[in-house]
């Protein structure tokens, strides 16, 4: 028989299930959250928007910041979440454009202190110096972060009015006091002529006070210390350390660090134009490479913009490209749309020089898969040819670019260097300033010890980056998307208002055309049409040939966006020079040079998108043009010869021949040309009379007894019916000359004088 079982075990764990049973019912009667769902609620990102307050501001730009504004809260507080809105303010970009006026700043200052009901907070971003009356935006905000950088300088022009700034000052007073700020600040920053004090108390607190008030303020505080901020006269100029704890919560390097202080989505950094208004979408499919074709062909897609609504441009990419000219030529081109959403939806690869336009959209979606980097092309698997690793400066180039274009779209700086810098060492740190997560110079890291924590090493130096779905999600760099079609849903596009469109058959013939052995074919049959027809006077077949050609390869290299209107013109003028020389004024001269010269100038310029070569790159570019162009003359005088030797056997260029005329006989008898073969012999014809048949200007035809000949005019043209004299053999063509010309020998004895020999009648 079994000893009997001890239960003790059994009972205290029936008893602590019954007491954690009884735990999370009440827990969950009560209304607590248990705590992993509370850490999952306290991850869930506040919702936000960026917005970007460009200078000069104006009551047209006010209008549509509002609408845009009003219509993001409104689209939140329908899903029953306030919203975070951050104001980013950026100065003019040159001197020459005007200054923002006071009304149009005044009723901004309106809108972000009163109108913006159903946000949770506005916040004023200074990404640059500010001065003038633009600088007053800022404080109309109820919270102020600088930018390392960024300053409020002087806010009242100088020769203003007295009326006008009594009416400034008491406005910034009224709305520091609404804000809860410090009255004497505002006041002091708009007047020079009031000296401001910075006054610390006992509590280790900054304080502003004007000198007038600062008795009063004394007798409530302890002072433990005061120095002049600004004397009366100077110029205020509040830079991130004096607003710091007093107007700025936050000194931020970019505005990435802002994100996790309000705990927004990367998302909220992409300026969207089209908050406000219906969004029309195009949608464009970039596949291959990314070379003149592809730019000629986004911007013929982009010119479909130009007086349309449509505000919203999807790239759908699978790109790969070597060419930082094009890839910064097509950055440009999305920069310079005005108020249009660009959106990148990557669905296999953007390497190489595809990075760069990239950073200039508004927004990166990426299919999962999808990857995004090795900016060289230096990881090519194994067979593939890698292009030469580009030299320090145009690395630096690149980088300085990239980085322009990542502050502009609120992408981090830190992937900007590690995409585009292969030699840095690229950290993942926390910012205990802000406490975000960031894709950190390992350089700014060491010199800011306290302030970064490491977490691990990205991009290890000497190494080229990719980064995969994952990692680009998780920087923040992009944002995951599984379809074209969620995508569509979720950038709340029509279907039915979406145009979509890729490379028509026009694109592929232009992509063909301005392949670099076509477009050397092309080249080569032109110019060699060309001097045929210049050989065989009369607009003949060789003639229309040579403009076909010639059409179509300064057609492809227009649409293609390296050739233009100075091109085309270039190329019209040089002919007309050459026709002029030709025809017009005989003799190799001046405007004979002047149209070899300009027809060689235009096709090299059509070849490219640059004027003069300024990198490696582009010399490597232009080298190879004139290759093709020395290749194709070198074949164009090769067939020039042969076909002056072997027109007659070539049924087709024999029919191309001109036939002689002398007056309209030749129309009723047979003709009596004479073809020998390639071993006739003409030199008997040297100095023989014979007669034109047709104009020699300078080449045609001429008749010497019975046989009729291709003759070259020795100077100048002669007309036809005109008698010449045969001086000179080129194989099956003759040389000849006017005989009315007298010889020079005779021309020489009759210049000799007379001189009577007697000797010659002595015997």
């Amino acid at each position: 028989m079994s000893p009997p079982r001890d239960k003790t075990p059994f009972f205290w764990t029936f008893v602590i299930a019954i007491t954690l049973g009884l735990t999370v019912f009440l827990g969950k009667a009560s209304g607590q959250v248990p705590a992993g769902e509370k850490a999952k609620a306290g991850s869930e990102k506040t919702p936000g928007q960026f917005f970007v307050v460009q200078e000069p501001i104006t009551d047209q730009s006010v209008r549509r910041l509002e609408a845009a504004a009003i219509a993001y809260v409104r689209k939140e507080t329908d899903k029953g979440k306030a919203p975070v809105l951050v104001f980013e303010f950026r100065s003019r970009s040159s001197a020459d454009e005007p200054a923002s006026r006071f009304g149009a700043v005044l009723e901004l200052c309106q809108l972000l202190s009163r109108r913006l009901t159903g946000a949770r907070l506005v916040v004023g971003y200074l990404s640059e110096p500010l001065t003038g009356y633009a600088a007053l935006a800022p404080l109309a905000c109820q919270e102020v972060i600088f930018a390392t950088k960024a300053t409020i300088g002087q806010i009242i022009p100088p020769n203003t009015d007295a009326l006008t700034a009594r009416t400034i000052r008491g406005f910034v007073s009224e709305l520091a006091s609404s804000l809860g700020r410090s009255t004497d600040l505002y006041e002091g920053l708009v007047d020079t002529r009031l000296e401001l004090l910075d006054v610390t108390t006992a509590d280790n607190l900054h304080h502003y006070v004007l000198k007038e008030k600062f008795a009063d303020f004394a007798k409530t505080r302890a002072i433990a210390h005061e120095q002049p901020a600004w004397p009366a006269g100077a110029p205020r100029v509040m830079d991130a350390n004096k607003a710091r704890g007093v107007l700025s919560r936050l000194t931020v390097d970019g505005p990435e660090e802002i994100l996790p202080v309000y705990q927004l989505d990367s998302a909220a950094l992409r300026a969207d134009p089209t908050l406000g208004v219906a969004s029309k979408g195009l949608w464009i499919s970039l596949n291959g490479k990314l070379d003149n074709f592809k730019l000629g062909y986004i911007k013929r897609k982009l010119g479909l913009l130009t007086g349309s609504n449509i505000n919203l441009v999807v790239f759908e990419m699978d790109v790969r490209g070597d060419d930082f000219v094009v890839a910064a030529e097509l950055a440009n081109q999305l920069e310079k749309l005005p108020n249009v959403r660009k959106i990148a939806f990557i669905t296999g690869k953007a390497e190489g020089a595809a990075v760069l336009p990239l950073l200039a959209c508004d927004m990166i979606f990426m299919k999962p898969g999808a990857k995004i980097g090795d900016t060289y092309l230096q990881n090519l698997p194994e067979g593939r040819s890698k292009p030469k690793a580009p030299a320090a400066a145009s690395i630096s180039a690149a980088s300085e670019n990239a980085q322009r274009l990542a502050k502009l779209h609120g992408y981090s700086n830190g992937l900007a260097k590690g995409l585009f810098e292969p030699e840095l060492t690229i950290v993942k740190a926390q910012d205990l300033n802000s406490g975000g997560v960031l894709a950190v110079n390992k350089v700014d890291v060491d010199s800011e010890p306290k302030r970064f924590r490491v977490q691990g090493v990205l991009k290890p130096a000497q190494e080229h980056w990719t980064l995969d779905h994952t990692e680009a999600v998780g920087l923040g760099l992009a944002t995951s998307e599984d379809s074209a079609e969620s995508l569509i849903t979720r950038l709340g596009l029509d279907p039915d208002r979406l145009e979509r469109i890729g490379p028509s058959w026009v694109d592929y013939l232009i992509s063909i055309l301005n392949n670099r052995l076509m477009s050397g074919f092309i080249l080569t049959m032109g110019l060699f049409l060309l001097v045929l027809e210049f050989k065989m006077p009369g607009i003949g077949l060789p003639a229309i040939g040579s403009v076909i050609c010639f059409t179509l390869f300064f057609w492809s290299h227009y649409l293609s966006g390296t050739a233009d209107q100075l091109e085309i013109l270039l190329f019209a003028i040089g002919l007309i020079c050459l026709c002029l020389e030709l025809f017009v004024f005989p003799g190799f001269g001046i405007f004979g040079l002047a149209g070899v010269l300009l027809t060689i100038t235009s096709i090299v310029l059509a070849s490219h998108t640059f004027l003069w070569p300024s990198g490696s790159a582009e010399y490597q570019e232009m080298g190879h043009t004139l290759i093709q162009l020395l290749t194709a003359l070198a074949m164009v005088a090769t067939a020039v010869v042969w076909v002056g030797r072997n027109m007659h056997k070539v049924p087709l260029l024999k029919l191309m021949v001109l036939r002689p005329g002398d007056g309209l006989a030749y129309l009723h008898e047979p003709e009596r040309t004479i073809l020998g073969d390639t071993e006739l012999n003409l030199s008997h014809l040297i100095g023989q009379i014979g007669t034109t048949t047709t104009p020699l200007r300078p080449t045609g035809k001429a008749r010497f007894g019975d046989l009729i000949v291709d003759a070259t005019a020795q100077t100048g043209s002669l007309e036809n019916q005109q008698s010449v004299e045969v001086v000179a053999t080129r194989g099956l063509r003759v040389i000849v000359r006017d005989v009315r010309s007298p010889d020079s020998r005779l021309i020489e004895r009759a210049s000799d004088p007379f001189h009577f020999d007697e000797d010659l009648f002595k015997s």
